[in-house]
């Protein structure tokens, strides 16, 4: 409006009016906005809690501590379910050992760092999962009973041809009367 006092009366009037208009228009583009911002905040909020469900669905596969063979088994056939591939890597039991081995530190029992693993590639592969639910709207029962289904074929497909890594772990549960496992890890 500086240049106001230069315009005629008519014309500041209709500046006025014009102005006016634009901050109308202004304010309904915003409030027409915030109905969107709030569908957004909406979606937003309904794939948290899906996901949310998604994760307490999956915590049920969790591993335990107190079997590691177990809970191997359990994770290689969740991950093949998956298709996540965390153990593609692993082509001998070898090199999962060694993989197992190199995170011990100086008197640590390798088996605590094993539980360890399983449960660090178990919250990898069960992310991955919820996320792929959270993507679609079949009703969360539905996926978890095709999951379990899926999961004890994937299951007995590892028992019969034991992977790598299970063979690894089961290296790894077997005490070695020539070492100990403090020895075994300072190795």
């Amino acid at each position: 409006m500086s240049v106001a006092p230069y315009l005629s009366r008519a014309d500041q009037d209709t500046l006025k009016a014009a102005l006016r208009i634009l901050a109308s228009l202004n304010e309904a583009a915003w409030l027409a906005g915030e109905p969107a911002e709030l569908r957004k905040e909406q979606r937003r909020e309904a794939s948290d809690q899906r996901h949310r469900a998604a994760l307490a669905v999956l915590g049920r596969t969790s591993p335990q501590p107190l079997d590691p063979e177990g809970s191997m088994t359990d994770l290689l056939a969740l991950d093949a379910v998956a298709g996540a591939g965390l153990f593609a890597s692993y082509h001998t039991s070898a090199t999962f050992t060694v993989a197992i081995l190199a995170e011990c530190s100086d008197g640590q029992p390798p088996t605590d760092v094993l539980i360890r693993a399983l449960f660090r590639y178990w919250g990898e592969v069960v992310s991955l999962i919820a996320r792929e639910w959270v993507a679609c709207d079949t009703p969360l029962e539905e996926l978890d009973a095709r999951l379990t289904v899926a999961l004890e074929t994937s299951r007995q497909r590892v028992l019969a041809d034991p992977p790598a890594p299970l063979a690894a772990v089961r290296t790894l549960l077997q005490p070695d009367p020539r070492v100990t496992p403090f020895r075994r890890c300072a190795a």
